[in-house]
């Protein structure tokens, strides 16, 4: 490469770092929550003043319009969806010692889109009508989930709990009579864990048991994390993490799982367990190229404009997922569309496209075109080379013996080493 094409390709690519810091801080400060705004969304023709409030309860405003005889009371509820945040509006009403909820409207969130969707569809909003405001509000227990939502299903009852049991504390003077939600374990967790040692374990060992392993492997993420968990890791969940979009353990303990297997193996290992074993996306492409038999080779050109490729939607992705700041809004993957049927903007173009190409190029998104892949190799690459330099400077601080040639005869030996 000339020199004037490297400080080309360093200008541009400090311009890139910087534009994305700019759209991070600009989502940031955006993203401001105007609760009465939001209300009069959903709430057009009224208006709304803050309720009285005893001690640090809820946020509750007192809605006023012209159909209401009284001003209705209406808590907040916030609480963390797999994607983001997570605003919901609580109509209650409340006695002197008792409350219930009238009906729960989500306000806004960061999930993707046919999430919210699905629990619309299955009316999971009407599971708190009339549910007390001591009740336990348990996803399991008195609220039943919706299956493919399990995580938007989990953050809402979540933040209508809190926002309920404190209002019941707070505004109410009650004690806590309800249960809290305990730790539980499942087997969608331990399977995945299962899975994940899988993979360990063949990428240490090379016997007849391991070889097998590593066929089994990819046809059962494509069942397992693909079409039953759904699961996926995306460019947004990625940039999630980057905005502190992190569920809690004990909501979302596969998100941990997974996010924690993959990024603790680049971080401890410097190896990309997720690529080619994990990732079901890549199982599907396997299962099609060996079905066509047929293997085009992609030239060096390709794969350089390829990368080139990568880069920018990568940072046209997280720009706009920055600057929305909403994880869902820059995912352009074909996973949702391939996994759930439900897919959003250009990935009911990409799905196509890369189950076509995969017919003939083996790994053809992959290859081509996956910012996760591209992102986790990236990483790898980034730590090998900072190992690389951690190394380079500790060789030379190393204690080294220098002789200096003895002194004449009859002058005093001065031989000795320096660090």
């Amino acid at each position: 490469m000339s020199h004037s094409k490297f400080r080309t390709a360093k200008l541009i690519t400090a311009l890139a770092w910087l534009s994305l810091l700019s759209a991070f801080l600009i989502g940031h400060f955006a993203a401001k929550t105007n609760y009465v705004q939001l209300l009069s969304e959903h709430f057009p023709d009224s208006t709304f003043t803050n309720a009285p409030s005893n001690g640090n309860g809820p946020r509750a405003f007192l809605r006023k319009h012209e159909e209401l005889n009284e001003p209705e009371l209406i808590l907040i509820a916030e609480g963390q969806g797999f994607g983001g945040p997570l605003i919901l509006a609580v109509k209650t009403t409340e006695t002197e010692s008792d409350g219930y909820i009238d009906k729960v409207i989500l306000l806004s969130d960061r999930e993707t889109p046919p999430f919210i969707a699905r629990l619309t569809k299955h009316h999971f909003y009407r599971e708190f009508n009339g549910k007390g405001v001591t009740d336990n509000l348990i996803l399991g227990d008195d609220i039943d989930g919706v299956s493919g939502a399990t995580i938007t299903s989990r953050g809402i009852a979540n933040a209508v709990q809190g926002a309920m049991h404190l209002s019941a504390i707070e505004r109410l003077g009650l004690q806590p009579s309800w249960e809290a939600e305990k730790w539980q374990f499942h087997l969608n967790e331990g399977l995945l864990l299962l899975l994940v040692a899988a993979v360990l374990y063949t990428n240490y060992t090379n016997n007849k048991f391991s070889r097998k392993l590593r066929w089994l492997i990819p046809l059962a993420s494509l069942g397992f994390i693909g079409f039953y968990i759904n699961s996926s890791l995306s460019i947004g969940s990625l940039a999630g993490l980057v905005m502190g979009y992190i569920p809690s353990p004990k909501q979302y303990p596969i998100w941990w799982i997974m996010m924690g297997s993959v990024l603790g193996a680049i971080l401890f290992l410097g190896k990309n367990i997720y690529c080619d074993k994990l990732c079901p996306f890549s199982a599907v492409q396997m299962l099609l190229h060996k079905i066509s038999g047929f293997k085009f080779t992609i030239s060096r050109e390709v794969a350089k404009h390829s990368s080139r490729l990568i880069l920018f939607m990568i940072w046209a992705s997280v720009m706009l997922i920055f600057l929305s700041h909403h994880p869902a809004m820059g995912s352009y993957e074909p996973f949702s569309m391939m996994f759930s049927l439900e897919g959003m903007g250009m990935q009911w173009y990409v799905l196509p496209l890369s189950l076509f190409g995969s017919l003939f190029v083996p790994n053809f998104w992959c290859r081509l075109f996956c910012p996760v892949g591209f992102t986790l190799n990236k990483m790898v690459r980034t730590r090998r080379q900072m190992l690389s330099k951690f190394n380079g400077i500790q060789s030379k601080t190393k204690a080294v013996p220098i002789k200096v040639q003895a002194a004449p005869q009859g002058a005093v030996n001065t031989e000795r080493k320096y660090d």
